[in-house]
């Protein structure tokens, strides 16, 4: 059984979603980081392997990237430098991971509005 749409995976749609729960991603990234250091807020789409973490909301930092990197697929690079790049104090990551549609998309966010 796999869980209900939120919304079509697109870049636009991404960004609203997360705009209309900005307080909840960026509550996300704050206490991620605080705690685990640089990172991004994994959004899981349909995962086959676990459909239970269909739309789980969850911090990744960079040590645990590095094991889920290579087995998603994600680009790395890319990635990996927003992630090294970003003000922790004024944006926040938020990344979209659609296995059926096997593809991922990164969205960075203004942490002040």
């Amino acid at each position: 059984m796999t869980a209900p749409r939120l919304f079509e995976p697109t870049l636009d749609a991404e960004a609203q979603y997360v705009e209309q729960h900005r307080d909840r991603f960026a509550t996300a990234a704050k206490t991620g980081f605080d705690r685990f250091g640089r990172g991004l807020v994994l959004v899981t789409i349909r995962p086959p392997h676990a459909p239970d973490k269909a739309g789980t909301i969850e911090y990744v930092n960079d040590s645990e990237a590095d094991r889920i990197w290579p087995a998603t697929g994600w680009p790395e690079a890319t990635t990996r430098r927003a992630v090294a790049e970003y003000d922790p104090d004024s944006t926040f990551l938020v990344m979209f991971l659609d296995y059926e549609a096997k593809s991922c998309r990164l969205h960075r966010f203004d942490a002040t509005e």
